[in-house]
């Protein structure tokens, strides 16, 4: 009988792994992560308040950004609901850069 093989990875190495994850994500999405840190600074020193969600009054939330050249201007959606807008989201726009509009 053969038992599964699991690799393990030190807590350092997941550390690592997810610190050069992030560094490439920022790199490739330059706009995305000023409008991150923007609305983490604005967090942190009072400017911009965490509210319910806007769709279903849950918490936690997540600062969901309809327009990245606008960083201040967020939705409030917990990540169930986050996750279902960003879907809706990327599927019009898949319709509409399909369809030509």
């Amino acid at each position: 009988m053969a038992f599964p093989v699991y690799l393990y990875f030190s807590d350092e190495y997941k550390k690592e792994s997810a610190k050069a994850s992030a560094k490439a994500w920022q790199k490739k999405n330059p706009e995305k992560a000023k409008a991150h840190q923007i609305v983490r600074e604005a967090i942190k020193d009072g400017t911009l308040q965490m509210k319910p969600c806007q769709r279903c009054g849950d918490w936690p939330v997540q600062a969901h950004h309809p327009d990245y050249s606008q960083p201040l201007n967020v939705w409030w959606l917990c990540p169930k609901c986050h996750a279902r807008i960003t879907k809706l989201t990327k599927e019009y726009i898949y319709v509409e850069k399909s369809s030509g509009i």
